[in-house]
């Protein structure tokens, strides 16, 4: 069961008297403890008369798994475009808080009464207001395999020895004359990496989710049966030096970014053995740093782990798999994180690469022998993507690489000869894609993707055929597009395209390439022109829209350029939300509209105030706004293409209602204001911030309250100014009827109208 404490001496004290209990989430009053049965809670209930646990729950199991399942007290979530998630809190009245936002757009709801948090997450979904939504779960994750890595590097350079066959290799050599991975940073998420004379400095800080100061280094603690070493030997794969020590990384230059989610263990006994666990929320936010370009900031995010079955993606781990997305479509500026993962060592237990492997859009790794035969263990399915040389699984494998240094790893020096599974086979690729990228650092992800997969080498012994799903070449259930040719991936990436990535319908644009191939030919969509050849063309278009450049080698695509071409500038319509806004209460959302062109970049900026006093959120043509103090805010925003820039903006006014008090109404000779005092006060300080003044106690200026009389023809009769307190305005000579009382209270540009009667 997940049992949440009402105190941190509480948890401590409970975690103490038995071993079957551990701290399992960021949230630190959360602990994950094992029980035999649903009666077996004696000790629960003891606790719940002393009042020391606030929530509890017992795992469920989804969809047959035999993995079970925790919920944690959180809802995680992603709104449609237009939705705050404040929005969603207050439709559903949920008891709870905001308490997490992802650059995904995804955010964290923590629930103070778990009860309903099913129905709550549905109803939620079902409404129609996010893009999806589950209650966080804790389940069991774990490495690929347990085993570390190889014997004599045959995946390099395979000659035939001990039994291997020639050229079964990834055929790195002579790429490493084009290219050895500078500054490409390869995030490594398993049980932690440290530094290692092999790695010579290039081990980065990284981070553990389940520890603030533990940035990704291997967890040091005695757990019975684990050895901590499986991430450091992933990490010499794909980054040791090339020197007089050790082995040879396929990127020896690479930077490695390292990711502990290998934090907390216990012990199943169920399965009588110690297993590692961790929440699907504690897995997206290791994978966000990852790719985030303020702390990890990865080209590659490697990954030898996975879930127990390919369909835990059913269970509702869209976190992760948003997480994934995210990272596949935002890293690198926009061009994509590379993300690589191991596809399984569970062929024998079950069909289908094992999830997330089997995220749209990664690269699944399998494994092959020495002689180039799929081993029985790996992985395979529709969502395989390539194989590379591996050892066997379990210790049992012949695949060297790093250990961690001494005797904290699996062996008593700083290499192992161990490891094996398709834990080894992923790193390699991960390798491969940072030798890509420090060549060709303005490939998409899925340009990367389509480099490394459409150049594999096909092995013999098995079917390959073209399927619309696969679309980089003939492709095979077994070894999906084949052995990894990593020279081959990486000279098919050398020409450069440079140019305009847009450029208005009417106009045209100059492209040229560099590195070209001999004999190289352009290629084009249907909707452009060429005009010229060689290594510098001119492009028109001959409608508005997208479409792409190419260099071809013969039959073969070596680089794809897409290339916008939008009609016309944007033209600003509107910006719609509130005016009238007050300080503190909520966030306020806007929406802004253009006509003509399609904007290819949104600019949000706000004008008006100190900008620690707001705080926003914009989502392209949308933004999120919550004002902290009085202020008049100018909203602009920008959208622009190839064909110009459309600007427009609102004005909008953060100020605490005033209460004001009119008396006598009717009036006969003199109508009295009061303006309440403490708002007053409040205005002063509003004056203060907007002069930028950082002592507001020695300020001695106050809003000026603007007090005007109109007739119903909006003549101004009656005309008086204050800084407080009290107005009194003579009626004493006026006609009887209805007046019309202006307030102007010194933020906003409009007046508050209140109707007066004058009666004798």
């Amino acid at each position: 069961m997940i049992v949440k404490f009402n105190n941190e001496q509480n948890l401590k004290g409970f975690i103490s008297t038995t071993s079957a209990a551990t701290k399992i989430s960021d949230q630190p009053l959360l602990a994950l403890v094992w029980c035999q049965s649903k009666s077996d809670d004696e000790i629960f209930r003891k606790l719940n008369t002393e009042k020391s646990i606030v929530n509890k729950t017992f795992a469920d199991k989804y969809h047959n798994s035999e993995t079970p399942f925790y919920v944690t007290g959180d809802i995680l979530l992603k709104t449609k475009e237009g939705i705050s998630a404040e929005s969603i809190l207050d439709k559903f009245k949920i008891d709870g808080q905001i308490v997490k936002r992802w650059l995904s757009g995804g955010v964290v709801i923590r629930l103070n009464n778990w009860d309903n948090i099913m129905d709550i997450a549905n109803a939620i979904y079902e409404s129609g207001m996010v893009e999806w939504c589950h209650p966080d779960f804790a389940t069991i994750i774990e490495c690929t395999t347990s085993d570390p890595m190889f014997n004599q590097q045959y995946y390099l350079k395979n000659t035939g020895i001990n039994g291997g066959k020639s050229g079964i290799d990834i055929n790195v050599e002579p790429a490493w004359s084009i290219t050895t991975g500078s500054n490409i940073r390869v995030a490594v998420i398993d049980d932690g990496v440290e530094n290692h004379e092999d790695l010579n400095g290039r081990v980065l800080q990284g981070f553990t989710p389940l520890n603030p100061n533990g940035f990704g280094v291997p967890t040091t603690q005695n757990v019975p049966g684990v050895t901590i070493g499986h991430g450091q030997a992933c990490a010499g794969i794909i980054a040791a030096s090339h020197n007089t020590i050790g082995i040879a990384g396929v990127a020896p230059n690479a930077q490695i970014v390292p990711v502990n989610i290998f934090h907390t263990w216990l012990f199943d006994p169920y399965q009588n053995k110690w297993v590692n666990t961790e929440t699907t929320q504690n897995v997206a936010d290791a994978i966000e740093f990852a790719w985030d370009p303020n702390r990890g900031n990865a080209d590659v995010i490697s990954n030898s782990w996975g879930f127990r079955s390919t369909t835990i993606n059913q269970v509702d781990a869209d976190a992760i798999r948003s997480a994934i997305n995210t990272a596949m479509t935002n890293g690198r500026g926009g061009l994509g994180s590379v993300v690589v993962f191991a596809s399984g060592n569970s062929n024998q237990d079950f069909s289908g690469v094992t999830f997330p492997a089997n995220v749209n859009g990664v690269i699944a790794v399998g494994a092959i022998n020495r002689n180039g035969t799929v081993w029985n263990y790996s992985s395979r399915g529709d969502a395989l993507s390539v194989v590379t040389p591996s050892g066997n699984t379990d210790l049992s494998g012949d695949v060297a690489t790093t250990d961690r240094m001494g005797t904290s790893g699996y062996e008593t020096g700083n290499y192992t000869t161990r490891f094996g599974g398709t834990s080894a086979a992923c790193p390699q690729v991960a390798g491969v894609a940072a030798l890509i990228l420090s060549f060709r650092p303005d490939l998409r992800q899925d340009q990367v993707r389509q480099a490394i997969e459409s150049n594999c080498t096909k092995l013999p012994g098995y079917s390959y055929s073209t399927n619309s799903s696969h679309p980089n070449g003939t492709w095979s259930t077994d070894v999906g597009y084949g052995l990894v040719n990593a020279y081959a991936a990486v000279h098919s990436v050398i020409p450069t395209i440079t140019g305009p990535s847009e450029f208005c319908y009417g106009q045209t644009g100059t492209y040229s390439v560099s590195n070209a191939p001999a004999g190289f030919t352009w290629g084009k969509s249907s909707n452009l022109t060429i005009t010229g050849s060689g290594n510098s063309v001119s492009v028109s278009a001959t409608s508005a829209g997208t479409g792409w450049l190419s260099i071809n080698s013969g039959t073969t695509e070596l680089v794809r350029y897409n290339v916008t071409v939008p009609s016309a500038a944007p033209v600003f319509n509107y910006i719609s939300g509130p005016e009238y806004v007050t300080p503190g209460s909520s966030t306020y959302s806007y929406y802004t509209s253009f006509s003509g062109g399609i904007p290819s970049v949104y600019e949000w900026t706000i004008a008006g105030a100190p900008s620690n006093y707001y705080t926003y959120y914009a989502y392209n043509g949308s933004l999120d706004i919550c004002f902290f103090q009085e202020a008049s805010y100018d909203f602009y925003v920008a959208a622009s293409n190839a064909c110009g820039c459309g600007i427009g903006h609102l004005y909008v006014y953060a100020y605490y209602k005033q209460n004001y008090n009119f008396y006598p109404n009717p009036a006969s000779s003199v109508l009295n204001i009061d303006i309440d005092q403490e708002t007053v006060e409040k205005r002063a300080q509003a004056q203060a911030i907007q002069q930028n003044t950082a002592n507001i106690k020695s300020v001695k200026t106050e809003p000026v309250y603007d007090i005007r009389l109109y007739n119903h023809h909006g003549h101004l009769l009656r005309h008086a100014t204050s800084h407080g307190s009290r107005v009194q305005l003579n009626v004493a000579h006026l006609h009887n009827g209805i007046y019309y009382l202006h307030i102007y209270n010194g933020i906003s540009e409009k007046p508050e109208i209140h109707q007066i009667m004058v009666k004798h």
